[in-house]
């Protein structure tokens, strides 16, 4: 017999609904009408018998809380797995507090789940969620990424990633300091700043060096040095401007990123 959650148990719930693990919730229909508005459809008119959902215990319990008058998890403590169950929940049964929630808190694991957040992302129409983890996506193998992405985000991506690395390479190739390092930064030139952009040419490497920084080229010592850098910052954000929106195939609004 299925065990029952010892947080929802109440007598006088009208709806009685079952996680995909076999745990039982006893909860009100009012309180789903509430804040729920993917809850009061067709599906929950159950006539008396137990309603199977297909998200599991933990992520039930952690929705419905945020449904009734009670001490609310703390969103911050969640491992992101239960995090991107919990949105994927609130999402579907359109719980809207809880995705605005999820939402800002997943910004926090973008650097480490990339590419699930993408997809997230792109499944809800998430745009300024899926420009976050473009910068991390560029610094991951090809193949992992592709392998990660939902099958209609890999061409676009793809063509992405190409035009973002022509662009980077076209740019930086022409970059130098005519003073201290009198070859292209693709020619190992003495300057090691310029052969840290040469060699890594993502979005989130070079916005990391073009920031301002106490050692940074924008305060190198040598003028040609920072004659450079400045205007291969220019010429990179000029050269952006000119790109399509990012996944226009998917049907994505989204713009392509400047530094």
């Amino acid at each position: 017999m299925p065990a029952t959650s010892p947080n929802f148990h109440a007598s006088d719930a009208d709806i009685v609904v079952r996680s995909s693990d076999n745990i039982l919730f006893h909860v009100h229909r009012k309180n789903l009408e509430t804040h729920a508005a993917g809850f009061p459809s067709s599906e929950f008119d159950a006539k008396g018998e137990i309603v199977p959902l297909t998200e599991d215990a933990s992520t039930l319990e952690n929705l419905l809380r945020y449904m009734y008058p009670q001490r609310i998890p703390d969103i911050e403590l969640l491992s992101f797995d239960h995090l991107y169950n919990l949105a994927e929940a609130a999402d579907k049964y359109e719980v809207f507090h809880v995705m605005n929630m999820c939402k800002m808190r997943m910004e926090d694991f973008v650097p480490n789940h990339p590419a699930k957040i993408m997809n997230f992302a792109f499944r809800h129409d998430y745009r300024e969620l899926m420009l976050m983890t473009v910068p991390f996506l560029l610094d991951l193998p090809l193949e992992k990424v592709v392998k990660a992405l939902l099958p209609q985000m890999v061409i676009p991506w793809v063509s992405y990633r190409e035009c973002w690395s022509d662009a980077a390479y076209k740019v930086l190739a022409k970059s130098k300091c005519t003073g201290c390092g009198k070859e292209s930064v693709l020619s190992e030139p003495d300057c090691m700043r310029w052969v840290e952009l040469g060699e890594k040419r993502s979005l989130k490497v070079i916005s990391e060096v073009y920031d301002p920084k106490p050692h940074g080229l924008d305060n190198a010592k040598c003028p040609k040095c920072r004659y450079g850098y400045n205007l291969s910052r220019f010429n990179l954000r000029k050269l952006l401007k000119r790109f399509r929106p990012l996944l226009r195939s998917c049907n994505c609004r989204l713009q392509w990123l400047a530094l």
